[in-house]
């Protein structure tokens, strides 16, 4: 058998294994960076899509609020049937939410024959705008219209509870100029006066803006996003797809089967789906969105990315890796070739030192003292390399901290909220009255859940949980303003409602973000037992009582008030209660018992007393830790999906101190 030179086997070896290792490291490499890829693509999607779809939430919500706000004045303003005074001042107050509302195109309220005047049967006065004024017109004058057969009318009174319509387009006269056309949705929330539906109030907003934006909005190189009604008409145009006159059940019967599905999701959740796409039929990626407010549905949103250029990425990457290191192993080639002629006897030396740097001892210089210039040569090629290496390193490791650096920020948030809620336990452990343990656990990194709890006077001891609509950053921002201000207006020894209208007035004036918190404020009086309270559109607490010495948790019947941060001036109703000795006061936030399981089912409110007085014979630590115990349980395997805040005050009569 021949045997090879020293030179042809380094040029074998070093540069034969060299290839192979290569190869299969690129054929791993691949299929890594493929799934890598597709997950943060697929991440990057989703993000995305909430982010745009934040224009919608806010349209629909400032439309249903508005609605809301109607009614409820409304129903303050007319008990009974009017006459040609009533038609006035209602007419009035419409022209005055339309003005304070811009993005609001038309308002109006419709009603059943004769039950607001008696002077006119069908009475339906609507403000709408055309070009830069304010118009009026009285629907149920127009001989050529009944709103009584109108969608937006009929579909709210016979489902009683309020709909979004289909999108439509309506002329805007432009006067001697013509007319143009604009994209509308109705809101329409229904009457009742003693319980039966009298009529209906409507809201109209545009999509123009929103239909442009999306219509104008590229994804990769010729992805691009829709918006659908409930029905599937397309709300802007795409390509050759026109708003309005293409439905999504013809374009993609695929893409329309899961939009069915899509009323089951959480609410602000999206839906990721690989579909052939409506527009050209290409294979694509597409999230799914929601459009709803309060449970309603309006439409969804799709957002899509064709597979092949997000392939194409991938594929891209890999290429310009495969190309890099194809090089290399033609300058390796190159190198192994030119120092092999020298390299035999110094070889066990070189072979040492490079071995040392092989086992990562990267500060090890090789040192082979050869006269041979292409010896010496690798000898500095290969300190070069561990050096570019030990930088390489550095580099990767600030990448990565850099990373993990905001990671951090979001937790030390964290913590910061976490420190301004009280978590020492016993918190007064000198006063024997009170009993007291509470937790609170965010849904997302920072929450806008939160309890506190201190003595106004020696004798009077103010309890709170409130919970500020949303989540994240700005609902924390949120959470820590309202803290502040209820413990502030607290320590003045104001009762519990004149407290929730100071802060209310307060948050409420320059609230633009239309944000809200519901709060529960309770004051007990620790020498009498007497509990004073008032409620913020919460959650009605439970209260423990001790008959016959069978303690028995029910929730409290409390008078409805607004939540804060709506309207200001609100005035708000309490109630009192009587605290015996041992009774326990139980207050928690909506995401205990609206927590849901895999199945989307709640905890429920049944299932929240019926736990509490499974462990009522319990001290206030064990009886909350129970309960967070066995929504753990119930919620197994799903993600939190609100704020947990859980907060219970045992009451010990002052002669019986002794108790905790």
């Amino acid at each position: 058998m021949s045997k090879f030179s020293l030179r042809t086997t380094m040029i074998l070896w070093i540069w034969g294994v060299t290839a192979l290792v290569y190869g299969l490291t690129m054929v791993v490499d691949f299929y890594y960076t493929k799934d890598t890829v597709e997950l943060f693509l697929e991440k990057s999607a989703t993000d995305k899509a909430q982010f745009y779809t934040k224009k919608f939430d806010l349209i629909f919500n400032e439309a249903a609020l508005v609605a809301k706000m109607m009614e409820i004045s409304f129903n303050r303003r007319y008990t009974e049937i009017g006459d040609k005074s009533h038609e006035e001042l209602l007419k009035e107050y419409l022209k005055q939410v339309l003005d304070a509302n811009p993005y609001i195109h038309s308002v109006s309220m419709a009603f059943e024959p004769g039950l607001f005047s008696r002077d006119t049967e069908n009475f339906s006065p609507i403000y709408f705008r055309q070009k830069d004024r304010i118009d009026y017109l009285q629907l149920g004058e127009k001989p050529d219209y009944k709103y009584f057969d109108q969608e937006w009318y009929y579909a709210a009174r016979d489902r009683q509870k309020a709909v979004w319509t289909e999108p439509y387009r309506s002329s805007v006269s432009l006067g001697s100029d013509g007319k143009e056309y604009m994209l509308l949705i109705t809101y329409s929330l229904p009457l009742f006066r003693d319980g039966k539906v009298i009529g209906v109030v409507v809201i109209d907003i545009s999509l123009d803006e929103i239909s442009q934006k999306l219509s104008e909005m590229k994804i990769l190189k010729t992805g691009y996003c829709v918006a659908m009604s409930n029905k599937g008409k397309l709300l802007n145009a795409v390509g050759k797809l026109k708003a309005l006159e293409t439905n999504i059940n013809e374009r993609s019967p695929e893409m329309a089967k899961e939009l069915k599905d899509l009323n089951e999701l959480p609410t602000s959740a999206c839906k990721f789906i690989r579909v052939n796409e409506p527009v050209a039929g290409r294979p694509a990626w597409i999230v799914l969105r929601p459009l709803r407010h309060a449970g309603i549905m309006a439409g969804s949103i799709a957002f899509v990315y064709p597979a092949d250029e997000i392939h194409g990425v991938i594929y891209d990457l890999q290429a310009e890796s495969s190309l890099i290191g194809f090089a290399g192993l033609i300058l390796l080639l190159v190198i192994v070739i030119t120092i092999s002629r020298a390299i035999a006897r110094p070889i066990c030396a070189l072979a040492h030192g490079v071995g040392k740097v092989a086992h990562g001892d990267l500060d090890h210089k090789i040192e082979v003292f050869s006269k041979i210039a292409e010896v010496t040569a690798m000898q500095n090629s290969f300190n070069k390399m561990s050096d570019d290496l030990k930088n390489y390193l550095r580099e990767l490791k600030e990448t990565i901290a850099a990373r993990e650096r905001i990671e951090n920020e979001l937790k030390i948030a964290h913590q910061i909220q976490a420190s301004m809620l009280p978590r020492i336990f016993p918190p007064f452990p000198d006063r024997k009255e009170i009993g007291i343990f509470g937790l609170m656990e965010p849904a997302k990194e920072v929450g806008g859940d939160f309890y506190d709890f201190f003595f106004i006077t020696p004798d009077k001891f103010c309890m709170v949980v409130a919970d500020v609509s949303g989540k994240g950053i700005a609902a924390a921002l949120f959470m820590v303003i309202t803290k502040t201000l209820l413990r502030t207006e607290a320590m003045s020894d104001l009762p519990p409602e004149e407290i929730l209208g100071r802060v209310n007035n307060l948050i409420s004036a320059d609230n633009d973000e239309l944000m809200f918190v519901t709060v529960f404020l309770a004051i007990l009086d620790t020498r009498t037992g007497e509990l004073s309270c008032a409620n913020a559109g919460h959650n009605p607490p439970l209260l423990s009582c001790a008959p016959d010495g069978a303690f028995s948790f029910e929730y409290l019947n409390l008078n409805k008030n607004v939540v804060l941060g709506v309207m200001p001036d609100m005035v708000f109703k309490p109630n009192s209660f009587k605290m015996r000795d041992g009774d326990v006061i139980f207050l928690y936030t909506d995401g205990v018992n609206e927590a849901m399981n895999t199945e989307s089912a709640q905890f429920t409110d049944k299932r929240l007393r019926d736990t509490l007085n499974a462990n009522c014979d319990k001290e206030v630590t064990s009886l909350v830790k129970e309960l967070r115990q066995e929504v753990a349980t119930f919620t197994a395997g799903a993600a939190q999906s609100d704020d947990i805040t859980m907060l219970a005050i045992k009451f010990n009569r002052p002669e019986n101190q002794n108790k905790s």
